[in-house]
């Protein structure tokens, strides 16, 4: 299969993402954005509590309108990062359309077409080909396909009527994996 040759990941529109969203702070916005509408509840419903039942200092009440104003702007902003991540690095745009670039396969790279959470197997398994200095295979996308812990990939894999715990052993033994103290090293590479 001669388009197969051609498949780097490194130059494909996802690595961007898969490496900003894996090394950075990125994939902490939606938590915060979680953290700071929850303060925003709290310092707004604490602050009506005060304001309508006179139970507060006027400067505490300042305070805490004040606390709310700013939670409720710090988690638009996170949630406006959030929308960035999940809508514009885990979605880029293909450079060729797919009908195109199956007329004529030897021109295109195969890794453009993969989604955010195929990349970041794919990226892993090429971690573990780097550290034990093999070619990527499909045994070790297979081990990380395996260990990775994504919402998303475990649906896939309980649809597929898959059960990681019973492949684990037998992808390990394959590849010759280390015994699970070691492994668990080799999955934490991300």
């Amino acid at each position: 299969m001669p388009c197969m040759e051609n498949f780097d990941l490194n130059k494909s529109a996802i690595v961007e993402a898969v490496r900003l969203v894996g090394g950075s702070g990125f994939r902490l916005t939606s938590l915060f954005r979680k953290v700071f509408q929850l303060l925003f509840l709290l310092f707004s419903s604490i602050f009506l509590y005060g304001f309508l039942t006179n139970a507060l200092a006027v400067g505490s009440l300042s305070r805490l309108l004040g606390a709310g104003i700013i939670s409720l702007s710090l988690s638009a902003i996170f949630w406006q990062l959030d929308l960035f991540v999940e809508l514009k690095l885990k979605k880029p745009k293909l450079k060729v359309a797919l009908p195109e670039a199956l007329a004529n396969p030897d021109n295109f790279n195969p890794a453009d077409f993969l989604g955010f959470e195929a990349a970041v197997v794919v990226e892993r398994a090429l971690r573990i080909a780097r550290k034990k200095k093999v070619h990527l295979n499909t045994g070790l996308i297979l081990f990380s396909l395996i260990s990775d812990s994504s919402p998303l990939i475990s649906f896939v894999l309980a649809r597929l009527l898959i059960n990681r715990e019973e492949m684990r052993p037998t992808v390990e033994k394959d590849l010759d994996l280390p015994r699970p103290d070691e492994a668990a090293d080799l999955a934490n590479l991300w």
